[in-house]
Parts: C-alpha cells; structure tokens; sequence
C-alpha cells in the first residue's frame, strides 16, 4: 500500500479514530513507510477494547521490529479473548522473533488447538525444530536464524512469478478436464518432478505489474487461437512422423498460443497411426504467429504406444479451455477471421442461474439463521450469567471465608457464558477484596481485575475501593489513604469504597473509619463484613456500651455465626464496668477458631482477661503473646497491651506498644500506651513527656499524669490531672486506686483497712497494688505488706516496688537487703524523690552516712527544698546535728497541707536533729493522723513523744 493511500487513512482515522478505522490504519502501516505514526497509532489501539484492533496492531509492531510493544498488545488481547487461536499464533510468532523457542513452541500449540490461521502450524513446527538451539546457544543464535530466516522470505502476493504459477495450475486444470492425462506416457517416461526439470527451458516473467489477463495478447475482442503452427508441428509428414530439432525458449512475452503448444507437448494431439487431423472448424488468421514451444522427446516417443481413434479432437480442448476460464469464445469478427461458436448452453446456463439463486437463497437463510441463533444463543447465556452472578454476589454479601473459593469458581464460569461483562468483572474485584478482609492481604493481586473492568467500560467509581484495597492489604497505609483522598468523590455512593475506607482509616489510627464503616452499612444494609468492623471499631474507638447494643443485635439476627460471639466478648472486654461474663465468653474461649482477621485476636485476650480475674498471670501471658500475633489494627494492639500492663509484664507491654506504633505512629492510645509502659519501668520524666500532646481528659493520660505525680510525691500536679476527669470517671476502677493515692499524699489514711487494702492490692487497675502497699508501711503494718510481696509481686519487680521492698526490708532490719533493692531502684529508674530518700534511710542505717551525703552532691536537683531537710537529717545522724540546723535555719518545713512524704522527712530531721521545740508541734500531727511506721515511730521517741505513739497504736 502507497504512502497516500496510508495518508487517506490517517486522514480518515483523525475524523473518526474507532476500532475499524484503526485497524485498517494499522494494516497499512505494516509496510513500514510511516514509522512516526507507528507508536502513535498502536498507543491508541492498544487502549482499544476491539480484538481485531488489537491484533491489528500487533501485526503492526511485528513487522515494524517493536516487539516489546507487541508483546503487551497481544497480552492484553489475551485477556478479552483468553481462546482465541490469532492471539496465541502471534503471540508465538513474536517470541520466536525475540528468541524464546520454548515459550513460543508453548504458544502456538495454544494457537493450533484453539482454531489459529492456516500458517500456526508451520510456526509451531519452526519452533519445535529451533528449541534445541535455544538450550546449545542461546536465545540470540534463535532470534538470528529467525531473521535470517525472515530476510529470505519472497516477495508479497502480487508477484509476477505468482501469475505465472497460477495460470500453469489453470492450463493443467484445462488438459486435466480434456481427458488429456490419460494420454501421458507411463510414469517411467513421464518429465522429472519441477525441482529435477530446473536445466529444462524456462519462461521469463511478464514486466513486474502486470496481471493475469496481460499474459494473453491477444486483445479480449479479436482472441482466436493460432493453432497453425501447432497443426503443422504435430501432423504426419512424408518423411519424418514428428520433429525432434531443439526448439530456443521462448521470449519473455507469451501468448495464448504459446501456452497451449507448452500443453501439446506434455499431451500431444495426434496419434501415428491416425493420421492428419481433419481440418479445423476455425479458420486460422495466417498473419498471427506465436513462438514456437519446447518439444518433450520423452512425450513424443510415448506417443507411439497409444491406442488409434484415441486422440481427442481440438474442440474438445478448447471446450475444456473455456471451462477452466482461459479461453473465452467470443473471437475477432471479420471476413477472415473466425472464432469458436458459442456452446449451445442455454440449459446448463438456466441450470447454473437457478443452482445460484438458490444457493444465494440458502447461504442467506443460513446467515440470518446463525445471526438469530448465535443471538438467542448469547441472550440465553447472559441470563445464565447473570443469575450466577446474582448468587455469587449475595454469598460475597454473608461474608463467609468458606464460600470464597467456590465464589472464585463460579466467576470463571460466569466469564466464560459472557467474557464481556462489566457485572463479572466487578464481582470479581468484589472478591477479591472480601479475600483480603477475611482471610489474608498479603497474596491478593488486583492488577488483572483492575484491568479487566476498566477495559469493560466499569465506572471509575465502581472500581476505586480496589485501588484502595491494593495498597492497604500490601501495608501501604498512606498509600491506602492517598487513594481515599483521590476518589472520595467518585465512590463516595458506593458500600465496598466505605467499606475499604474505613479499614485504611482504622488501620492508621483515625477515628473517622466509623463514619465510614455506617456509611458502608447503610448504603448496603445486607453486607455483613461492614457490620462486623462497625461493631468491632465501636468497641475500640467508641462507646463500648454501644458497642455491646450492636453485638446482641448482630447475635440475634445471625445466631449461628461466630462472629456473633466473638462481638459480644469484645464488648465486654473493652467495658471499664464489666460484670459478670456473658455465655459467649465461653464459647469463645473454648471455640474461638476460624474467625475472621478482625476478630481473631478476641479470644485470646478474653482467656487473658480470665486468667487474670483468677489471679493466674502466668497464664494470662501466653493468650497476650497469641493475641499479638494476630493484631491487625493498632487498637487491637494498644489494648493487648494495656491487658499486659496489669500483668506487670513491662517487656510484653513495650511489645504491644510497638506493634501498635507499627501500625500507626500517630494513634493516641498507642501514645498513651507508650507512656504508660514508660510508667511501669519507672521511666517517669519519658512517660510525662510521652503524653503531653494527648488530650488530658482521656483516662489513660489523666491516670499516667497522677501516677507519676503520685511517685514524685507532687500532690498538686496530682490534683490537676483529676481535675480533667469528670465525677463518673473518677470512679472507673483504673481511677479508684489512685484516687486513695491522693488522699494518702495529703494525709489521709481514713476510708482504707487491712481488708479493703487486700483487696486494692488484688485489683487490675494500674498502680493499685503500689498504693495499698504504701498504705501497709505508712501504717507500720508489715504483715500484710508481706501478704501483698508475697501473693502479688512474684518475679521481677518494677523499679516503683523495688523502692517499696527496700523499705520493708529495711523495717524488718534485712539492710544487705535493703541496700541491694534501693542502689537498683536509684540507678535504673527516673530518680525520684521516693527513690532517694529511701536510698539515704538505708545507708544511715547502714551507718554510712558519708555515703549518704554524697548523693545529695551526684543528684542536686532531686526534691527541691525538701532535699535540704533530707540532707539534714543525713547530717545530724552522722553527729552532727549543729550543721544539720544550719542546713535548714533558713526554711521552713514542708506546711501541713503539703504531701505527707514530705512532713516526714521534716519530721525525721527533727528527730535526728533532737530539736523538741519545733519537732514535737510538727510530728504530732502526722502521728495523729495515723503515719505510725518504724520512722516516724524513731523519730518521735527522739522528740520524747512516745506517749502518743503508743496511743495511736
């Protein structure tokens, strides 16, 4: 095809660029001639949903050396027409274009069995014979013996050689249908096949251009056949029966003429023993003399043996000629020219008329009857298609792991009846989704989905929560919410993109993934995964009470799934006020296998949170560990982890933290977490600072905020992290223990016994058993500060019990003890106003009072003004009470309405100093109040006030 014929094409494919516009322009460019337009025109078509716009292309990209581009073409081509035999055939030839025999041999055994164009199997047996190539050399030796191969191909079909080729095979046909075979000589004496008759005269081509119709010169009006020369070569003469002289080739131009004497001498038209011919019925113009033709010997002797009367006569060759189309009838007209008459054909052309009629009747019967066929055919199979999708989109709604699978199936089906539905290729991505939600993320791929419903026309909105899951199930959460961002427009009226929404927007942490979640829910009331996570992310990031009000609902509609269950003990888990266990607990607990990713971290921390109701904390750790390594959210995490925290396990809560960190840095109980198990390693200045941006009327930073004011004896900053929460919240039970921590501090031991003080020692509630163990050695009452060491603080202390052991050793008189304990606290936590005083109590027991003193010079900035009474106390015990004075002649104690920890001190000074006149007034008090231990009780009998603390005992 001529570059202006493709610029017609490319002027018509700017007009009105569809798929058959495309097509053509593809085809012509085939040629090569407009390689600008190559990648312009097969980026276009490669966005086309059209196979034989695709396939055009690659043909294109084939035969123009970009094979890369072919390659993804008829990939794509694939997808649409996964059994179509063109696709497969090209597919293969490519590969062996690249050198890749294996594949492509692989390939086009695809294409033959699926019907491909008559040349895939002489591809197929290419690739078959090039494979062993491919193992000895290599992929490029292929590639190159494939072009080597390519560059030796003939020229296209409009050759001359071609012309000449197909009008031998139309004089064959003619001698053949003249009977003329039977008078060919045994195949002894037969010519030699073409390849052995390669010396024998040959006939060069016609000027390159001409057609058929140019090999015969004579004009279609005046074409009478010359058959004098042929008469003359062939009759009988007197001498000599034939001639046998060497006859020259023929010149370029033949004729008619030529052709038939060519036929005469493989099939002669006389016989020896017949004689001459009788004469002609036609006249022959004696001007007109064509070349004379070769002479076979071989033909001619075989002649000799044929039976007389056996040769047919001259009308009957022409006969056959006019047949076969070679010859046609009508001759030149003229007064010396005569032509052949036209048969007397009226029957057979009345015969020929009616059998075409009736055969243009059946071929169009049978036309319009393949056209309704194939479409009721296409209807029947849409309806079978859509029913089955309509099944298969209300088991995706149960959100059943187990019908997942044959889901799966049942969509490969569906595409089969209907390979173009955009109903199939969207609940495919359904699936695949719902794949990701209950089973696992990590080996679901949407790219081929994706593709194939935006090859299908499917909306851009239909198909943005797919996106959303690609990123989300592969970890990319910013990914995941980049995405939302992008399409929250588009999908916003879509069930699956809220649904996925809210996943991404759980999984970092945001509170917004419930609106999310009752969007999905009221868009598509019958999705029961929406449920599920709405309920779930109600009891983590909302009211659990509500929460527990959707679980009974979800319980009651579906009784027989265990999601029900596991979503009731959720509720009563995350509860701060749970009662008593519900049945499902235990059925959870006891059968909890088989849940979805969401909820399978439920029954391990309802066994934890049992274990730990029974006292049992060895039992409890192993469901938390179970429990994390199942976490997908970081709420799940930094609740786990807040379970850990009433184990007292500090390694196992930092764990939770980082998990739940992993998921999403920014996620404020993760934070509150990170600061609480700061807190429980005594690491009070990181906790504090861990939960200063946290909003402080949340519990669990108003609780870190008290506790680590509590152990700095900082009563007012105590007061003002209480002052955030409310009256209600102040009776949760994580409050309740610090709450008698205040009153403590401030001096006030009333509302609290020995029974009750068990009691708080035995409660989950964070820093409960630290407070009821200050309670037991404040009051001097060691023997149940041996009961709380003893049944609640087995294993490895924190570094806030190890100051309190410290004490209690030290008032039972185990000072080695003592000393050990408090050089661990001083050393490997926050150092602390507790912390210190303790470690100088020990040493001046210890009578290192030198000691002592030099921790005041190592820690300067512990305590503040009370550091000084401290330090005078360690100096008048040292025998120097005149200095001790001098230390504090410029202060004032600690004033009655400051922490009681801190009057004590002061109160011990006095004692060591023996200062009666301002000691006995200031110790009183705190005597009176009930603060009678080993230290208070020393420090009383030094300022002569042994009556009171007998009373008070």
């Amino acid at each position: 095809m001529n570059s202006v014929t493709i610029e017609a094409l490319y002027a018509r494919w700017q007009q009105n660029p569809d798929a058959t516009e495309t097509a053509a322009l593809c085809e012509a460019l085939r040629s090569g001639q407009r390689p600008d337009l190559v990648p312009v025109i097969g980026s276009h078509a490669s966005l086309q949903s059209d196979l034989a716009a695709l396939l055009a292309a690659a043909r294109m990209y084939t035969d123009t050396g970009r094979l890369d581009e072919a390659q993804g073409v008829l990939i794509a081509a694939g997808r649409i027409a996964p059994r179509e035999g063109d696709v497969y055939r090209w597919l293969g030839e490519v590969l062996l274009r690249r050198g890749d025999a294996e594949r492509a041999e692989k390939v086009l055994e695809k294409a033959v069995q699926f019907g491909g164009d008559a040349s895939s199997a002489p591809l197929l047996e290419r690739a078959h014979g090039l494979v062993p190539m491919q193992r000895s050399s290599g992929a490029p030796a292929v590639a190159e013996a494939v072009r080597t191969a390519l560059a030796k191909k003939p020229a296209p079909s409009d050759d001359d050689d071609d012309v000449e080729t197909e009008i031998r095979k139309d004089v064959q046909g003619a001698v053949d249908a003249a009977g003329l075979s039977a008078y060919l000589p045994p195949a002894a004496g037969r010519p030699p096949e073409p390849s052995a008759r390669a010396a024998a005269p040959s006939v060069r081509p016609p000027p390159t251009g001409r057609k058929k119709e140019d090999f015969f010169e004579i004009p279609k009006q005046t074409r009478s056949l010359d058959f004098e020369t042929t008469a003359n070569r062939n009759v009988v003469a007197d001498t000599s029966p034939f001639r046998s002289e060497a006859v020259p080739p023929a010149p370029s131009s033949r004729g008619v003429t030529a052709l038939l004497n060519e036929a005469a001498s493989q099939a002669p038209l006389v016989s020896p023993q017949a004689g001459p011919l009788p004469p002609p019925s036609v006249r022959i113009d004696p001007s007109f003399r064509g070349p004379e033709p070769p002479v076979n010997p071989a033909l001619l002797e075989g002649l000799r043996n044929v039976p007389n009367g056996q040769i047919p006569e001259a009308r009957d060759v022409l006969e056959a000629l006019q047949v076969a189309g070679i010859y046609e009838p009508d001759g030149a007209v003229g007064p010396q020219v005569y032509t052949w008459q036209r048969p007397a054909d009226g029957v057979r052309r009345l015969f020929s008329t009616v059998t075409l009629v009736g055969l243009a009747v059946v071929l169009v019967a049978g036309g319009v009857g393949s056209y309704f066929y194939v479409t009721n055919k296409r209807a029947k199979e849409h309806v079978r298609a859509e029913a089955m999708l309509a099944q298969i989109d209300r088991q995706l709604a149960a959100s059943e792991a187990a019908q997942l699978d044959p889901a799966e199936k049942a969509i490969s089906q569906s595409f089969e009846l209907e390979s173009r539905s955009q109903h199939a290729a969207l609940t495919w991505l359904h699936e695949r989704a719902l794949v990701g939600l209950l089973k696992s993320g990590a080996d679901v791929a949407f790219e081929d989905a994706i593709h194939r419903a935006k090859a299908l026309g499917v909306p851009e909105g239909k198909i943005a929560f797919a996106n959303i899951a690609s990123f989300l199930f592969q970890g990319d959460t910013a990914g995941a919410a980049a995405t939302v961002a992008k399409y929250d427009g588009a999908g916003a009226n879509d069930a699956w993109f809220q649904l996925l929404a809210g996943a991404t927007f759980e999984r970092a942490g945001d509170p917004r993934s419930l609106e999310r979640y009752m969007a999905a829910v009221k868009l598509e009331p019958d999705l029961i995964m929406a449920q599920i996570l709405l309920t779930r992310a109600t009891a983590m990031d909302g009211d659990p009470r509500r929460a527990a009000e959707l679980a009974r609902e979800f319980r009651t509609r579906y009784p027989a799934r265990s999601e029900g269950a596991a979503l009731v003990a959720l509720a009563w888990t995350r509860d701060p006020l749970r009662g008593e266990p519900p049945a499902e607990i235990k059925d959870i607990t006891e059968k909890g296998d088989g849940l979805p990713p969401s909820l399978r971290a439920v029954p391990h921390a309802a066994r934890a949170i049992l274990a730990l109701h029974r006292g049992n904390v060895d039992e409890a750790k192993p469901s938390l560990q179970k429990g994390l390594d199942v976490a997908d959210s970081p709420g799940i995490a930094a609740w786990l982890g807040s379970i850990a925290l009433s184990t007292g396990d500090e390694e196992l809560a930092r764990k939770a933290a980082l998990v739940a960190v992993s998921f999403s840095a920014s996620y404020p109980p993760a934070r509150s977490l990170a600061a609480r198990v700061a807190l429980l390693g005594g690491r009070l200045d990181e906790a504090l600072k861990a939960s200063e941006d946290l909003p402080a009327a949340w519990a669990d930073v108003a609780s870190v905020v008290a506790a680590a004011s509590y152990e700095k004896v900082d009563g007012d900053r105590m007061a003002r992290a209480f002052e955030q929460l409310g009256d209600d919240a102040k009776k949760l039970p994580f409050a309740a223990p610090l709450v008698h921590g205040q009153a403590m501090l401030a001096g006030n031991l009333g509302g609290l016994n020995g029974t009750t003080v068990l009691e708080l020692a035995d409660d989950e509630a964070p820093w409960a058993d630290v407070v009821a163990m200050d309670w037991a050695l404040a009051t001097g009452d060691l023997e149940l500060a041996n009961k709380i060491k003893n049944e609640r603080w087995r294993g490895n202390p924190s570094v806030m019990r190890q100051v309190r052991l410290a004490r209690l050793a030290r008032y039972e008189g185990k000072l080695d003890e003592a000393e050990k304990l408090s050089r661990f606290a001083l050393e490997n936590g926050t150092v602390t106003l507790r912390a210190l005083e303790e470690r100088v109590f020990t040493l001046v027991a210890q009578k290192k009072e030198t000691d002592a003193l030099a921790l005041f010079k190592a820690y300067p900035n512990v305590g503040g003004p009370v550091a000084k009474w401290l330090r005078a106390y360690a100096t008048a015990a040292h025998g120097k009470p005149e200095d001790a004075k001098a230390i504090v002649a410029s202060e004032d104690p600690p004033p009655a309405g400051a922490a009681m920890p801190t009057r004590i001190i002061a109160a011990m000074a006095y004692g060591a100093m023996k200062d009666g006149r301002r000691g006995n007034e200031y110790a009183k008090p705190i005597l009176a109040a009930g603060f009678v231990n080993p230290d208070t009780t020393a420090a009383a009998e030094k300022l002569g006030l042994g009556k009171v603390v007998k009373r008070q005992r």
